[in-house]
């Protein structure tokens, strides 16, 4: 039985939680294209989370492709702040706080 979580507006799955190796699985339903190149966004909490409970894989997947990366650190999360890849969403709930959204080319 598949148990898929909801962070933030994200649909994600624990695949493998051994404590020392943990991939979680997020489907992407919207990618969008920027700067002449096919994106999609993940939010900073889910990134946050992601990095707090010790995940070394994030398993994306986009219609029929998948990709795999490591949850990117701060440093490289600061770098993509720099370089603009980013927007900032106002939040679903009443008097909330934005939501930050990391862009990444697929």
């Amino acid at each position: 039985m598949e148990i898929r979580h909801h962070l933030w507006g994200i649909e994600y799955q624990k695949l493998y939680q051994d404590p020392e190796y943990r991939i979680w699985q997020i489907k992407i339903d919207k990618p969008f294209m920027k700067d002449g190149r096919w994106q999609f966004g993940l939010n900073a909490k889910l990134l946050e989370e992601a990095r707090g409970q010790g995940v070394k894989k994030l398993r994306i997947i986009i219609g029929q492709k998948e990709i795999s990366m490591k949850p990117p650190s701060t440093g490289e999360l600061k770098r993509k702040e720099t370089r603009g890849e980013y927007e900032d969403r106002p939040s679903m709930f009443l008097e909330g706080q934005p939501i930050r959204i990391y862009h990444f080319t697929i």
